[in-house]
């Protein structure tokens, strides 16, 4: 963990990265799941949030590679039934009530085979996080991507929506993927990395 960079998702189970040397375009998929119970209004209603919140962001950005690609995103979400998930895949879990959605990232360099991400969605949010949903899920969906978190533990992170700011550290609709991805294509196999920063607590 102190490299500065990490392979993320060697496997292809989180994101599929494919590169066209004519172009020097280079695009980020990710399908995911959301399971939710399609007699609750309330997960539907933050299912349906959440995909289009993601989908949205992730769909209109682009971000540059060290060596000048463009990094393009092709991300969708599938919502299915409790129990009709594809156990294989990453899924997202909506529950009822408050608390802060949160993605389990299981990917890590020593074990290429890791298991899917899981994650849950709260119907009601409890971040205070001002965008909600609009930035909540694109930032969850950086993790399936493969990104860390950019603030440190137990840090209350400040409200920056501009575009200078990293949505893997303020979560707004409006803040930047550009600051956290590389790409990179060794032997044709193509991966992504990214920046493995870990944030310093400001001094007291």
């Amino acid at each position: 963990m102190n490299s500065p960079t990490q392979l993320v998702d060697p496997t292809g189970q989180n994101s599929e990265v494919t590169c066209d040397d004519s172009s020097n375009v280079c695009t980020v998929k990710v399908r995911s799941q959301i399971i939710r119970d399609p007699k609750s209004e309330d997960q539907v209603a933050a299912a349906n949030d959440f995909q289009r919140s993601s989908e949205n962001y992730w769909n209109s950005r682009t971000a540059m590679g060290p060596n000048g690609e463009t990094i393009k995103f092709d991300v969708k979400f599938k919502q299915v039934n409790p129990g009709a998930e594809d156990k294989t895949k990453d899924a997202l879990t909506v529950v009822e009530g408050a608390g802060r959605s949160n993605v389990i990232m299981t990917l890590n360099a020593n074990d290429p085979a890791a298991r899917p991400d899981r994650g849950t969605i709260y119907t009601q949010d409890s971040t205070n996080n001002p965008s909600g949903m609009e930035g909540v899920a694109p930032h969850e969906t950086g993790h399936l991507i493969g990104l860390r978190d950019m603030y440190y533990n137990g840090e209350v992170v400040p409200y920056v929506p501009g575009a200078n700011g990293n949505i893997m550290r303020y979560a707004q609709p409006g803040n930047s993927a550009g600051t956290a991805f590389t790409a990179l294509k060794p032997n044709g196999n193509n991966v992504v990395v990214h920046i493995n920063v870990t944030p310093t607590p400001p001094v007291p």
